[in-house]
């Protein structure tokens, strides 16, 4: 054989030779990355998690218990009301207003604010919506990402419609229609649990959150209150503490059954492609600079077919989401972050850290509201010891009988929840995430807060203790 033939012969067969090894090494890197990925599916089932959808949606609800219907209407009606309206808190609320100087500007302006045809009617159909025993809001889970949430986020307009109401009428004097208000905002927001998305969830908290604010507001201005209407909403924030964690966990539960369907699944079978992942991933204030080349990015890393790239995301993505949901499932408190840290999610697995830093926080999210929750029952139960007894008891601990758990302990802390008789109402108080006593701060950053309920009453209703 000439040299020139020989040359030839040993270039082609290094050419072969190349290629099988890259053939070989792709292989492999395949097969590892599958076999990762049903590891994580095998954890999955071995933990007896959800799968599917079907194992999360329940049965549709006939249209005639279904509070949905009226609720879309009352959604329908709060959205056209001015932004900057009195309804909606545009203007200071009537809470500022001292009752004994008579109806001032603020006062008349919030009553003329709510008898519009739109904040009427949206009052309305809230009150019809949250009579019905259950709620269907009919989304459509198979648009994963791209899933409309658009009939449940027009309610945090209508529970800032109720909020008012609820101050207006105590402003007059009448705590049962404002108890009732705040009623009808805690069963509304109780029908987010029953609809599973970490959005749903995040709203029925931030809900909550609002129907506690405007109770206070509530009990500053009324000394005196039905037991009856006490009673009710004590038993309802009850139930949401003892609801929150499992909801919390559903909703988990369908972001990644959801999340993984539409964006992993969908990428892989080639039903969707990374620019439409990254369009309805929301990245917010990302400069478009930013968007585009991570869009190449994902394009080029994911467009091979079956790529072990994306596989082993996959795989990192529902390791990241068992052991998010492992955390809330704990019983410790605050929730410990260190082991779902975006810094531990290899680089690599692109999908999994666009996705990790909306669902690293819920952990804290879940203990400050579960923290918000224990506050407003215990403070109900020192509203009661005061019309029993004619003034706040002098510790938590006298508060046993007319509480259905021991007396709350401040998970930040470990220590009981602060409590302090003022002159003229009470502080009660949680050191919050910074676990520092500041008082009762509830200004400056989110970190720095404490988580406060706070009833302070004018000299007037101060002096009816």
């Amino acid at each position: 054989m000439s040299p020139q033939k020989n040359t030839l012969v040993v270039t082609l067969a290094s050419i072969v030779v190349f290629l099988a090894a890259i053939a070989g090494t792709f292989f492999l890197w395949h097969r590892a990355a599958a076999n990762k990925l049903e590891r994580a599916r095998q954890a999955i089932r071995g933990a007896g998690l959800p799968e599917t959808l079907a194992d999360l949606v329940r049965q549709p609800v006939p249209d005639e218990r279904n509070a949905a219907i009226p609720l879309a209407e009352a959604g329908r009606l709060a959205k056209k009301i001015p932004r900057e309206s009195p309804a909606l808190g545009g203007k200071p609320q009537a809470e500022v207003a001292d009752p004994a100087s008579g109806e001032n500007e603020q006062i008349e302006a919030l009553r003329a604010a709510l008898s519009t045809p739109e904040a009427a009617g949206t009052l309305n159909f809230a009150r019809k919506g949250a009579a019905l025993p259950t709620c269907d809001f009919h989304l459509d889970y198979s648009k994963g990402v791209c899933l409309d949430l658009s009939p449940m986020t027009s309610l945090f307009q209508v529970s800032k419609v109720l909020a008012a109401s609820a101050r207006l009428q105590a402003s007059h004097g009448k705590p049962e229609g404002a108890l009732a208000d705040i009623e009808v905002m805690l069963r509304i927001s109780a029908f987010f649990g029953e609809a599973p998305s970490i959005l749903s969830w995040l709203m029925m908290a931030g809900m909550d959150k609002m129907a506690i604010k405007a109770l206070t507001d509530v009990v500053a201005k009324c000394p005196d209150l039905p037991p009856n209407a006490l009673d009710r909403i004590s038993r309802l924030l009850e139930e949401h503490r003892t609801g929150a964690a499992g909801a919390l966990l559903t909703s988990l539960d369908s972001e990644r059954i959801v999340f993984g369907g539409s964006v992993f699944e969908g990428i892989l079978s080639g039903s969707t492609s990374p620019a439409l992942v990254l369009k309805n991933l929301s990245l917010g204030s990302s400069p478009a600079s930013f968007e585009e080349m991570l869009l190449t990015q994902l394009s080029n890393l994911y467009a091979m077919p079956d790529s072990p790239l994306l596989l082993a995301d996959y795989a990192r993505y529902l390791e990241y989401m068992t052991a998010m949901r492992l955390s809330v499932a704990s019983p410790e408190r605050p929730l410990p972050d260190v082991a779902l840290s975006i810094t531990k999610i290899p680089k690599t697995a692109i999908l999994t850290r666009l996705a990790a830093p909306a669902l690293g926080s819920m952990g804290k999210q879940l203990t400050s509201y579960e923290t918000t929750l224990d506050l407003a029952i215990t403070g109900i139960a020192l509203e009661k010891f005061r019309m029993a007894n004619g003034t706040y008891p002098a510790s938590l601990d006298e508060l046993a009988p007319l509480l259905a758990h021991p007396v709350p302990i401040d998970p930040y802390s470990g220590s009981p929840l602060i409590y302090k008789n003022l002159p003229d109402g009470l502080l009660l108080y949680s050191m919050g995430e910074n676990r520092a006593d500041d008082g009762g701060n509830v200004l400056g950053s989110a970190g720095t807060r404490d988580i406060v309920w706070k009833i302070v009453r004018p000299a007037k209703s101060a002096s009816k203790q």
